[in-house]
């Protein structure tokens, strides 16, 4: 019996049609389940008795389970979930100012080691399945539903707008909360059902544990699923993948039309290699060759993530290699400034030493960003996030 949270539309609707259904009600189901976030058969009204009956014998609804919950100060909501066989992974929500983003994993752990990553710390103990990656999405959406507090507080924070469906009113009035209409956040706790539809979860990027492009066929999948117009329907272009630089992988990055960012982290391949070991298969030139081919089939630019590790990566020498390398790609560029966690033998370059690296970039007309440092007080932060130990927090 398969999981309904692991099927991709196409993949339900030959499911059902092998079981003499018309495929239009595999639209039907989905519809109740990805834009309304239903998945108690009998409150889908418009599904045939004989089908809502059917349905417990056609698949399981297994989600990860969410643990707890920590906020940081700066509004950051990281997640420790549970798989259904007890493996611990993390996720994390995101405020900044007009949009919420939710950053998620792939894996429990990795295999890829890169020395300043916290999750590269743990060997990889199981790569996740869809339902897991797309439970993400799912569950966090009902969790903040769930909590109207602590949606009201993020929609303060990133200065959004929230349109609900308001019960009795005609149809497609919408309602909209907005931070000096406090009174409202008592009325919204009813329309907890109607609010799913209007998450306010805006952009989505592969960014947590695990590598995205060592469990390709689940992390695509997931995709297919958070862009099917019939659900949860996020453009391509509100989806980010991270990846170390699996160069042979980056062609599946363009047929998902979705945005690509690349972990560089250096701008040569002696240091490269020493703090990525991914780098002795794939060296920057190959990695950049595959980046503008990238850009070359989709039209959109490649992010490069760049952390800035005291005294190894964050010299103006660097700064000027770092140009060098990243001129020859139509690309952004994303300054991460190093976010401590325990047993690393890393630090933090100054203020100074950051400032400097980034007017370096900037001066010689690179499209560079000096990212703001979100969560790193509950380890939510880039490079932070373990399931190691559950309780450090």
């Amino acid at each position: 019996m398969p999981n309904f949270f692991d099927l991709t539309l196409p993949q339900l609707t030959a499911y059902l049609e092998a079981k003499g259904h018309k495929a239009f009600r595999s639209k039907q189901l989905w519809k109740w389940v990805y834009q309304k976030s239903i998945v108690n058969t009998q409150e889908m009204s418009d599904l045939s008795q004989g089908f809502q009956a059917q349905i417990p014998e056609y698949f399981s609804w297994h989600l990860p389970k969410i643990v707890k919950h920590w906020l940081s100060k700066d509004g950051t909501l990281k997640f420790l979930l549970n798989t259904s066989d007890g493996l611990p992974f993390e996720s994390v929500l995101i405020p900044s100012k007009g949009r919420l983003t939710i950053c998620l994993s792939s894996e429990v752990g990795c295999n890829l080691a890169c020395d300043f990553c916290f999750t590269g710390k743990q060997k990889l103990k199981r790569r996740l399945k869809v339902s897991e990656i797309v439970g993400q999405v799912f569950l966090l959406r009902q969790f903040l539903f769930a909590r109207p507090e602590i949606l009201y507080d993020l929609l303060k924070l990133t200065g959004q707008k929230l349109f609900v469906d308001a019960p009795g009113q005609p149809k497609n009035q919408k309602l909209w909360l907005e931070e000096n209409k406090a009174k409202n956040l008592e009325d919204i706790i009813p329309w907890q059902a109607s609010l799913h539809a209007h998450a306010p979860i805006g952009n989505i990027v592969f960014m947590g544990m695990g590598e995205p492009l060592d469990n390709e066929e689940n992390v695509f999948n997931s995709i297919s699923i958070l862009k099917e117009q019939l659900g949860f329907n996020y453009s391509g272009k509100k989806i980010t993948l991270s990846t170390v630089g699996l160069v042979d992988k980056i062609p599946l990055v363009v047929k998902a039309g979705v945005r690509l960012a690349v972990s560089l982290n250096a701008s040569n391949d002696n240091i490269r290699t020493s703090i990525m070991p991914i780098n002795k298969k794939w060296n920057i030139e190959t990695l950049l060759n595959a980046c503008n081919d990238y850009v070359k089939k989709t039209g959109e630019l490649v992010t490069f993530e760049y952390v800035l590790l005291k005294g190894i990566t964050d010299s103006l020498e660097s700064a000027e290699e770092l140009y060098a390398l990243t001129k020859r790609v139509p690309c952004k560029i994303n300054l991460i400034p190093f976010n401590p966690h325990p047993g690393s033998n890393y630090e933090t370059p100054s203020a100074s030493a950051v400032d400097k690296f980034h007017q370096a970039l900037y001066k010689k007309g690179a499209q560079v960003l000096l990212r703001r440092r979100m969560g790193s007080d509950i380890y939510a932060a880039c490079g932070q996030l373990t399931s190691l130990n559950e309780n450090m927090h």
